[in-house]
């Protein structure tokens, strides 16, 4: 199964779902460092697993954007979502038996616990300032 022929049917999948053409770009776009990621490591889609997703995930391929620049940590959360929805269409279609991405969060509920703290702290009259 090739990323990048697969990539193609899930924009088309998008396309015919009726998401805008502005959506379909940006999931590309988020997704194409994945082509590249699997390429290098010699890997099929149906072989990916929750800890390669990881790896690409904190690698160049999914942190560097189209422009050459690195990605925020909100356009990296994009691309989890992206992983997320790519890896689950793969999966009720039937062309992987497994879903890798099904766990990933995204970085904002990885730090909910921090931030809901300090909000908390914040709200005591303890902000740090003192």
């Amino acid at each position: 199964m090739g990323v990048e022929r697969e990539l193609a049917s899930f924009d088309a999948h998008l396309v015919g779902s009726g998401y805008s053409g502005h959506t379909v770009g940006a999931c590309g776009c988020d997704l194409a460092g994945l082509a590249a990621f699997c390429s290098v490591r010699g890997l099929l889609l149906c072989d990916v697993t929750f800890q390669e997703l990881g790896e690409f995930l904190g690698s160049g391929f999914a942190r560097t954007g189209p422009n050459g620049h690195r990605r925020s940590e909100g356009a990296v959360s994009s691309v989890r979502g992206a992983l997320r929805s790519f890896f689950g269409w793969l999966h009720a279609t039937g062309q992987i038996w497994a879903n890798p991405a099904v766990a990933l969060k995204s970085s904002a509920m990885a730090l909910a616990p921090d931030a809901l703290a300090a909000t908390a702290e914040s709200a005591a009259g303890n902000d740090g300032w003192r």
